[in-house]
């Protein structure tokens, strides 16, 4: 009962949101999580839902989406003609947080197949673009270091080769030298 209950109280929305944002918004892990859950309103223990924009939309949209199916229900019972529509209108209201669910993991899924194409077509112009220039390339990538990396490669290679690397982390690193 507490578990039916959790799902009705008014941080079900957050804890969505949380467990997509903990569970980096893949859909088959937030339902193995959801799945494991019997209190909703505890479900942030050790960390708490960060409001990026992509978690502030789903919030907003989890809300919207709950204002929606409720105001639905009571539109449904209001203009009742037979007693299936009051049924119906109790169905919705019983079933507002798998709706609400449901509609956030389409968003979820609806962002990837965006984010995938957008990715296809930034790699397939940094394709071209790359293929214009003769030159040999070095991609440095990780979470630190890169900058340090670069600076040794360009001044290493530089001693027989012509070098080119980008200017802005230097000039960034430049102006927090004189700050």
């Amino acid at each position: 009962m507490n578990h039916w209950l959790s799902r009705r109280h008014p941080r079900y929305i957050r804890s969505l949101v949380y467990m997509l944002q903990a569970s980096e918004y893949t859909i088959s892990d937030f339902f193995k999580w959801h799945e494991r859950v019997k209190d909703f309103r505890h479900v942030e223990k050790r960390k708490q839902l960060v409001f990026t924009l992509k978690a502030r939309f789903l919030f907003v949209f989890g809300w919207a989406t709950l204002f929606a199916t409720l105001g639905g229900a009571v539109l449904i019972f209001l203009f009742a003609t037979s007693p299936w529509n009051y049924i119906l209108s109790a169905l919705v209201l019983l079933e507002a947080p798998p709706i609400v669910m449901l509609s956030l993991l389409c968003v979820v899924a609806g962002s990837h197949i965006i984010q995938r194409l957008l990715e296809g077509f930034l790699i397939a112009r940094t394709k071209e673009r790359l293929a214009i220039h003769k030159g040999i390339k070095i991609a440095v990538a990780g979470s630190f270091g890169k900058t340090s990396m670069r600076e040794i490669l360009k001044t290493v290679l530089s001693e027989g080769k012509r070098v080119a690397a980008p200017r802005v982390a230097i000039i960034r690193r430049l102006q927090s030298l004189g700050s």
